[in-house]
């Protein structure tokens, strides 16, 4: 019987549903409102954001256009060894 190997690499970290707005879907009429949102956040940062402002971004821009995807720097990280196939246990 194989001994189990110990897990060699662990995520500890953010775990976030990542609001990502496609340029192609949004509207001409919506740059304005596109503009507007993109200057209220910093570019390549994490921050924890209150309910009523995630709500009212998507309420701003539309969920039609925006895609859902798990994201945070630990997720990704991890993901991202998962998807290179290496000899690796990941946590």
């Amino acid at each position: 019987m194989r001994e189990p190997r110990a897990v060699e690499v662990v995520g500890v970290g953010a775990l976030n549903v990542d609001y990502i707005a496609s340029a192609s879907r949004l509207s001409q009429l919506m740059a304005e409102q596109v503009q507007e949102s993109v200057a209220r956040f910093e570019w390549n940062t994490e921050g924890p954001v209150d309910q009523a402002s995630v709500v009212k971004a998507i309420e701003r821009l539309g969920a039609a256009s925006l895609d859902a995807s798990l994201g945070g720097s630990a997720w990704l990280t991890i993901f991202t060894l998962a998807q290179l196939r290496l000899d690796v246990r990941l946590g």
